[in-house]
């Protein structure tokens, strides 16, 4: 029997991460979120997506970037920063942002 794998729980569960690496101006590795989450690393970008585009839709910072590849420093593919002084410049933003003040929406 197959089981239901539910993104949206998952989303939730790494938002609360993202926002406390954040808060302390930390950033993480795909393995590092995945481990945490005692999620294999390459399923990360299911629920990153969610949050992305829940990002993208609020117009508020690009939370999901705080999670990079190990050997490149740079997010996923899905990610649009064109070079590593461009991800450099939106850490600063998503570490700028007040995550207090924004509620957890999964």
């Amino acid at each position: 029997m197959k089981r239901h794998i539910d993104q949206r729980e998952r989303a939730k569960r790494a938002w609360d991460i993202l926002t406390e690496l954040a808060r302390h101006r930390h950033h993480t590795t795909y393995g590092g979120l995945g481990s945490r989450m005692d999620v294999h690393h390459r399923t990360c970008r299911f629920f990153l997506g969610l949050i992305q585009d829940y990002c993208r839709g609020r117009g508020i910072p690009p939370l999901q970037s705080l999670v990079v590849n190990k050997a490149s420093g740079r997010p996923g593919d899905g990610y649009m920063a064109t070079s590593t002084e461009d991800i450099r410049r939106v850490h600063q933003i998503v570490y700028s942002h007040d995550w207090a003040n924004e509620q957890n929406p999964f």
